[in-house]
């Protein structure tokens, strides 16, 4: 065993065990058990070296890399990251798995292990903060996938990130939006209630849809005010009006990360399968069909609403409408 071990130290890591090897200027981990009583100095080596040493001491299990790797490897995620990890090491011991944005150094105490995300390409992105019975089997365990870890928690962060930030902006230009053309309260929680609730069933995300309720007129801030204020329009004020969807696509398009489906509703609510909308587009997206059903629904009082979605067959999808019929 302390020719491998000795191999370790050469590499340059300070470890001791049980008092063999070389210590550093600053202790990293510190781990006892009936068997051993190991101290890491300066950092945590790579994933590999610590394989090798889980390996010598028999405690390397394959199964904990297996079954670890292969739960938290497709998540969409960070929050289902965070869930399928905590669900997976249960019955190591582990009670909760949690993420926070703060910086922090390695440390275990009080049966929480922070566990610093460092990427060679984004830095410092958080740290993991990983509850329960920290023994010496677990801790090296999971360090020898630490790196398979940070390398999948980095896209997810980064994407995380990017999606609260898309939020942050989406609810400006909805404020902004709403400073410019006045919509009553009750017409407003109508739109988005009802968005929400027919996306989701035709499997939309919650707070996707929510975005679309926000910002799907947002090319309205584009449109001079006289327009707004006048009750009939010209012709060529009407094709003004019409030219919001462009406007908005065009501001919306612009924003990194931004999906898809929202510049999707934004471009093409005022499209019809009949091909009876501005563009003369038929083949309207359903996230778009949901937003404009919904736009046009809430310019009627609430007791003539089924009356006006029997008006509207051949002009959304008869599935669309009779979801939207069952839900008022």
């Amino acid at each position: 065993m302390f020719k491998i071990l000795n191999h370790i130290f050469d590499q340059g890591y300070s470890i001791t065990i049980n008092g063999s090897g070389k210590a550093g200027n600053s202790l990293i981990l510190e781990l006892k058990d009936e068997k051993f009583h190991i101290k890491i100095y300066d950092q945590i080596p790579p994933g590999y070296v610590v394989n090798l040493l889980a390996s010598e001491l028999g405690v390397f299990d394959p199964e904990f890399a297996l079954e670890s790797v292969t739960t938290i490897v497709n998540v969409e995620n960070l929050e289902e990251f965070l869930h399928n990890a905590q669900k997976c090491w249960q019955k190591y011991g582990i009670f909760n798995v949690e993420y926070e944005e703060k910086e922090d150094n390695f440390e275990i105490k009080d049966n929480c292990m922070n566990f610093p995300i460092k990427s060679s390409s984004s830095g410092v992105l958080g740290k993991l903060k990983i509850y329960g019975n920290l023994n010496t089997k677990f801790v090296l365990n999971f360090l020898t996938i630490s790196d398979t870890i940070v390398s999948i928690l980095e896209g997810l962060i980064i994407r995380h990130r990017i999606s609260e930030l898309l939020k942050s902006t989406m609810s400006a230009l909805a404020e902004a939006l709403g400073r410019r053309v006045e919509i009553e309260n009750e017409k407003r929680k109508f739109i988005e209630n009802n968005i929400i609730k027919l996306g989701e069933k035709f499997g939309f995300d919650k707070e996707l849809m929510r975005l679309c309720a926000q910002v799907y007129d947002i090319g309205k801030i584009g449109v001079p005010d006289k327009v707004f204020k006048k009750q009939t329009l010209t012709e060529e004020e009407q094709k003004l009006v019409e030219k919001h969807v462009d406007f908005g696509y065009e501001i919306l398009n612009k924003i990194e990360g931004i999906p898809g489906e929202i510049l999707d509703a934004v471009l093409f609510h005022h499209e019809r399968i009949d091909g009876s909308g501005p563009k003369k587009v038929k083949k309207v997206p359903l996230i778009a069909q949901i937003v404009g059903l919904v736009d046009e629904l809430a310019n009627y009082p609430e007791k003539d609403l089924k009356k006006e979605i029997e008006k509207l067959k051949g002009k959304f999808s008869d599935t669309i409408l009779e979801e939207m019929k069952k839900s008022l």
